[in-house]
Order: structure tokens, then C-alpha cells, then sequence
């Protein structure tokens, strides 16, 4: 059985997530883990497990992305809600190929699009912060701006 579901099955019998986060409850949390799996597979060097990912955004969302707090919340469950009627099944629930070819249609100008993009590319940032001390962390999507 795939590690997210074993994962989801712990956290919605125990009443509370494998992860430990402050921000993310435990519907969002195994939502964030499930979609940074299908972008970084645990069979890569470093998989999305490994990495921590679901850390790694809870606690970017508590700083530097603070102001992404409500886009994740909300886009969290507009993801669901597009996964219930598109496949009929959550998205939790779906084949990693059924998976895969959700995200595939998310990717190609679909409503939430850039919402994916953006949690892809947050999965993608937490390979590195897996190398970081927690404290240190790498502040996504900022370009520095020097006057020349």
C-alpha cells in the first residue's frame, strides 16, 4: 500500500497527522504530502518524505509566506473539490496514475493552475531546506533587488 495512504489512514484514526503542524490541519497536511510524493517520487534521490515538505510549507506559511496563508487554505480545498468532480474521488484516494493525470490536466491551463504550480514549486524548495538547519529557511519566489 502507498505511503500516503497508510499516512492518511494514521492521521484521520488517531485524530491527529503524522506531521506535526501549526498551520496546516490534518486534511491540508496529507493534501500538501500527497501532491509533493507525485512531484518528487520517493524512489528520486530525495523524495518529498524525506524532505519534509509538509514542514517545510507549514512553516514557511508561519513566516516568509505568511501572506500565502488563506491562498493554501483555500486552494487546498478548491483542489479537492475540483478533484471530487472531475474524478469523482479525493484526491487521497486516487491511483498515482489517476493522480498523475489530474495534475497533468491542472498543469495545462486549468482554474487553479498557478495554485499548483506554486505548491509544486514549494515540494521542489524542500529538498533543499531538508539540508538546512530548521532554523535557516530559504524564502521562496524572492528575487533580490539592487540598485546599480
Amino acid at each position: 500500500m502507498p505511503l500516503f495512504r497508510i499516512a492518511r489512514r494514521r492521521c484521520l484514526a488517531h485524530g491527529s497527522c503524522a506531521w506535526t503542524t501549526h498551520l496546516l490541519n490534518v486534511q491540508e497536511a496529507a493534501l500538501v504530502a500527497a501532491i509533493a510524493e507525485q512531484v518528487i517520487p520517493l524512489e528520486d534521490q530525495t523524495g518529498a518524505a524525506q524532505s519534509r515538505a509538509v514542514h517545510y510549507v507549514d512553516q514557511q506559511l508561519e513566516g516568509p509566506l505568511a501572506r500565502l496563508r488563506s491562498a493554501y487554505h483555500q486552494g487546498l480545498a478548491a483542489f479537492e473539490a475540483a478533484s471530487l468532480a472531475e474524478t469523482g474521488q479525493s484526491f487521497l484516494d486516487l491511483s498515482p496514475e489517476q493522480r498523475q493525470a489530474f495534475l497533468t490536466r491542472l498543469d495545462c491551463g486549468h482554474k487553479l493552475t498557478a495554485f499548483y504550480q506554486m505548491v509544486r514549486g514549494h515540494a521542489e524548495q524542500s529538498i533543499h531546506w531538508h539540508d538546512a538547519t530548521p532554523l535557516l529557511f530559504q524564502q521562496p519566489f524572492v528575487q533580490a533587488k539592487h540598485a546599480v
